[in-house]
């Protein structure tokens, strides 16, 4: 039986930062005309962790390699969505810090976090498309 084309550590990462997006958002103190961040930054935290569950639910179906196919398009399609989140996240926290509206310190190690878990699914579905 071959490998998982996917180690269960690179899923791990991207719910480690989901949870410190929503502790982060949690302790946000936003005026109302600017609550909307908090909403993208949970939606995006909640896009991932869904992106990355539809891919885990997956199971192989069909014979030759059919359901394999499909497993490794479904995780594919994950990485991205999930990096996809990752960007808008690290777009509003930008957007945070130049308004003054997040901690410095705490915006960098989340900025760190999300950096990492960004690069992390850009490699992955690299790797997994045989691109590199």
């Amino acid at each position: 039986m071959e490998a998982e084309p996917v180690n269960q550590s690179e899923w791990s990462r991207v719910f480690d930062v989901c949870g410190l997006l929503r502790r982060t958002t949690d302790g946000l103190a936003l005026k109302d005309d600017k609550e909307w961040l908090r909403y993208v930054l949970r939606e995006a935290a909640s896009g991932m962790q869904s992106s990355v569950m539809w891919a885990a639910e997956t199971e192989s179906s069909g014979p030759g390699g059919t359901g394999e196919t499909s497993k490794l398009a479904r995780y594919v399609v994950a990485a991205d969505a999930a990096r996809s989140d990752a960007v808008v996240a690290l777009y509003c926290l930008d957007f945070m810090r130049s308004e003054h509206l997040i901690d410095e310190e705490l915006a960098k190690r989340v900025d760190e976090q999300l950096t990492d878990v960004e690069g992390a699914l850009r490699s992955l579905a690299h790797r997994l498309r045989g691109d590199g």
